[in-house]
């Protein structure tokens, strides 16, 4: 009897290692690790690569900050000239010439800080306007409106230049002191000096030079018009420097006097010459005063009130000096047109012109 056919069974099959070399895992490295040299100590390339990194950035930061091609070289003003430019640029080179984090140095645009500088600029000079802007590589730009100089103001014999409301915009140049033709005693304009000029001093005479009229017989003629400042200037009492605060802070933009004793001042620079046929030297005025004194050629005074009209006040000048003074002008002392009920005056002898 025959067994019934079977299939010749499988042989067992083995757990393969798949990670075996001769498995043939492409995963796997092939190469003999018997090959492999072996290094004795770590790898150098990353530190060197690392330092290089390094040494690249500390080179060009130090480009960036201290090398040339940010270095502000150009500055450029628009607006305004004469002084108030110089005052400008004085601003930006002191502030250009400062260090940030005490590192740092600031005449590089990119660390240039445009709020400080114009701080510092408004320390020296008080404008309308200004716009300051950079410029890459290397410039700086400033628009800038400035303000008109309406005054002159003696302090502690400092001349400062006013606008028309009473403000401090800036100290007066050197030239500008030497074209006021005519200061108080004790302070001195700096002298011009021509190129190989010559100069004499005119002969000063304290009585004026008369006139002879036919009918009327020898009268006084106007006094002559000695050399005059460019622009009123303003003599503050001296009993209000003394222990004053304004005197430590002079800065441009500071009420000196008010806008009222501005106007009473420009408008009798500009009319009293006519009207009383003599030039104003200068005004005495105090801070908070409402009597402007006006010292005219010929050592006489007018003193006027802030708070009247300037108009009503000129006229009745007109009048007193025409009907009460006359030709006793050369003895007059002063004329005090405060008071809107009398007209006082007084001649340097001590009597009144009747």
């Amino acid at each position: 009897m025959h067994k019934p056919w079977r299939a010749a069974p499988h042989p067992r099959r083995s757990i393969r290692d798949f990670h075996r070399a001769h498995y043939g895992n492409p995963l796997f490295n092939r190469q003999k690790t018997t090959h492999r040299t072996e290094r004795s100590g770590p790898s150098r390339a990353p530190w060197f690569l690392a330092c290089l990194v390094v040494a690249a950035l500390i080179g060009g930061a130090w480009y960036l900050l201290w090398g040339p091609m940010f270095h502000i070289t150009t500055v450029e003003v628009s607006g305004v000239t004469g002084p108030s430019a110089d005052a400008i640029r004085a601003g930006i080179d002191s502030h250009r010439n400062g260090a940030a984090l005490f590192i740092f140095p600031r005449s590089n645009i990119l660390i240039f800080n445009t709020t400080k500088a114009l701080t510092d600029i408004g320390g020296k000079v008080y404008l309308d306007s200004i716009t300051l802007r950079k410029k890459l590589p290397d410039t700086l730009e400033v628009i800038a409106r400035e303000k008109t100089t309406h005054a002159a103001l003696d302090w502690n014999s400092r001349l400062f230049a006013l606008d028309e409301n009473g403000f401090i915009l800036r100290e007066l140049t050197d030239k500008e002191i030497a074209l006021m033709g005519d200061l108080p005693p004790g302070m001195a304009a700096v002298p011009v000096l021509g190129l190989g000029a010559q100069s004499i001093d005119l002969p000063k005479t304290d009585t004026p030079p008369t006139t002879t009229d036919g009918a009327k017989g020898t009268v006084a003629a106007p006094p002559p018009q000695q050399p005059t400042n460019p622009f009123p200037l303003i003599l503050i009492d001296g009993k209000e420097k003394e222990g004053s605060a304004t005197e430590k802070n002079m800065m441009p933009g500071k009420a000196m006097v008010s806008p009222a004793t501005m106007r009473t001042i420009l408008q009798a620079h500009a009319r009293l010459p006519e009207v009383a046929g003599s030039a104003v030297r200068w005004f005495r005025a105090q801070e908070s005063s409402e009597t402007v004194e006006a010292d005219m050629v010929g050592d006489w005074h007018i003193l006027l009130a802030t708070a009247s009209p300037f108009d009503v006040q000129v006229e009745r000048l007109s009048i007193v000096l025409k009907e009460k003074i006359g030709a006793k002008k050369s003895v007059l002392e002063y004329v005090d047109l405060r008071y809107n009920e009398r007209i006082f005056f007084r001649l340097k002898d001590g009597t009144t012109p009747k």
